[in-house]
């Protein structure tokens, strides 16, 4: 734990090391606008559309399961990094459920009123509980599902300008929390909530982990940061062409636009 925090600090004066391409391999047609993904770690690909559906597909691009929720609703955030269950939040509804990996769906569960206002964001954590960004006081927070009680509450104000923010996503791995504001770059807290470290990465919608690298699209490249050692591996991105998603498992990179999923393998 404390290794990736000392490596973090190393990214400012490390330029990325462009060495590797993306070979095409094949497309695959969707026929739905994608607006959210997750990978779990078996490299199953879960695609949501703009009409809350879910997409569960192969690391082959082979179509698997598709999940239709019982009322429509957009999907702000969906979690399947174990692939065991998948995590959905719906922000409008103040809601999530969560799947099994045959996309039979749990009840919706809402957040205790007393202690969350308003959940602009949330994810599972490590321990099966959540992570919330609650708009109404501007904290994150841990809320304990099982107790419907807060385990953590982090203020924000201090860290983050709470008039002047755009937080797009966010993940635990490896026990910290990366939060992702598109105007203001990554930041890192540890699993009790502890402000560590913010990454001067502006720009970054979405992102995701491969073993010990984070992976995000930026300026046209594919970029890997070891959390380790800080080192940065840059792969061009197949140029006139625009990506709103980025997954990888092992070798494999996988593109995704509104409604097409190429998919690529890493060559040196």
């Amino acid at each position: 734990m404390t290794r990736i925090f000392f490596a973090l600090f190393l990214i400012l004066a490390t330029s990325p090391a462009y060495s590797q391409e993306l070979d095409f391999v094949y497309d695959v047609e969707l026929h739905a606008k994608i607006v959210n993904v997750s990978v779990d770690n078996n490299g199953n690909l879960y695609l949501v559309s703009d009409k809350g559906l879910i997409y569960k597909y192969s690391s082959t691009g082979d179509s698997l399961l598709a999940f239709s929720p019982r009322k429509n609703a957009s999907i702000s955030l969906i979690e399947a990094g174990s692939g065991l269950r998948v995590f959905v939040f719906y922000q409008d509804f103040q809601e999530y459920i969560l799947l099994d990996r045959f996309f039979r769906s749990s009840p919706h569960y809402s957040f205790n009123p007393a202690v969350i206002g308003f959940a602009a964001l949330a994810t599972i954590s490590n321990d099966n509980n959540l992570w919330l960004l609650d708009q109404t006081d501007f904290s994150l927070k841990k809320y304990n599902i099982h107790a419907n009680i807060l385990e953590i509450e982090t203020p924000l104000d201090l860290i983050i300008d709470p008039d002047n923010y755009n937080i797009s996503f966010m993940k635990e791995y490896q026990n910290f929390l990366f939060v992702s504001d598109k105007q203001l770059g990554l930041f890192m807290f540890d699993n009790i909530g502890n402000y560590k470290k913010k990454i001067p990465v502006k720009g970054i919608e979405y992102f995701n982990f491969a073993g010990d690298r984070m992976y995000y699209m930026k300026d046209g490249y594919l970029i890997f940061m070891n959390l380790y050692n800080g080192a940065l591996t840059g792969i061009p991105l197949p140029s006139k062409e625009e990506f709103n998603f980025v997954l990888v498992n092992g070798d494999r990179v996988f593109l995704i636009s509104d409604n097409t999923l190429k998919i690529y393998e890493i060559i040196p």
